[in-house]
């Protein structure tokens, strides 16, 4: 199935993409349109999407997830392996809490600017997520890149910070978010593919740098480093790769 450009605003047109309602604890309510989804509990709650995005979408499908009310930034924002939703069913059977930042079947960041990549905890200086700012969310299933990106205006300036994540999920994902506060709101406002560029180099998987420290593998330490505002999405993905690949 291949995307359409779409804004969840739009009264004329369902997002392709939608936030699960079948699937959800009491504690989440999901729009009529699906596009949004509110959390009014302190206890942990886990939507995700109505289908799984994968490179049948696109080679690369871009996200927007607006924040009409996160002020509370317990929560977790991200993509998960089909794997980890069922890991989450077995471990409440069993009177326990599984959140995606423990586990190896998502990447996600939290509202703190945390980015939790299969379990393990990286900081890349991201912002903090905010109420009315969105999060951006670019899947690359063919280099197998997340990238997360905030942006906020600082005194009329535009600012954005970044996360590259690698090792994104070959199969196919969920868009995932987890709450664990009241009054917590987040919707889908954006999903499609990214237009085809001419030119340019071959484009490979990257390695998937934490895959291999899961395995046991001896990973020599990579400086991950917020790029420079000016390049372009290419030759960010570009510099990641080159220090991820042998």
């Amino acid at each position: 199935m291949q995307l359409a450009n779409t804004d969840a605003a739009s009264a004329d047109s369902a997002p392709p993409i939608k936030w699960d309602a079948s699937r959800v604890p009491s504690s989440i309510s999901v729009s009529a349109d699906g596009s949004s989804a509110a959390h009014n509990s302190p206890a942990w709650g886990t939507v995700r999407s109505d289908r799984l995005l994968s490179s049948e979408d696109g080679d690369v499908v871009e996200v927007t997830f607006g924040t009409p009310c996160v002020d509370n930034i317990s929560l977790f924002v991200g993509v998960a392996e089909p794997s980890f939703f069922a890991e989450a069913a077995a471990s409440a059977e069993e009177g326990a809490e599984l959140l995606p930042r423990d586990s190896k079947h998502a990447i996600c960041i939290h509202g703190d600017g945390r980015v939790f990549i299969k379990g393990k905890e990286n900081s890349w200086g991201l912002f903090r997520v905010a109420t009315g700012d969105p999060i951006h969310l670019t899947l690359d299933f063919v280099r197998g890149v997340a990238t997360f990106r905030l942006t906020r205006t600082v005194r009329g300036q535009d600012k954005e910070t970044l996360a590259e994540v690698p090792g994104l999920f070959r199969h196919g994902v969920y868009l995932m978010a987890c709450f664990g506060g009241r009054h917590q709101e987040l919707s889908i406002t954006r999903c499609a593919p990214r237009a085809a560029r001419a030119g340019g180099a071959p484009r490979r998987r990257v390695r998937d740098l934490f895959g291999d420290a899961m395995l046991g593998e001896r990973v020599a330490p990579v400086p991950f480093s917020t790029a420079s505002v000016a390049q372009t999405y290419e030759q960010r993905v570009a510099e990641m790769a080159a220090s991820l690949e042998r």
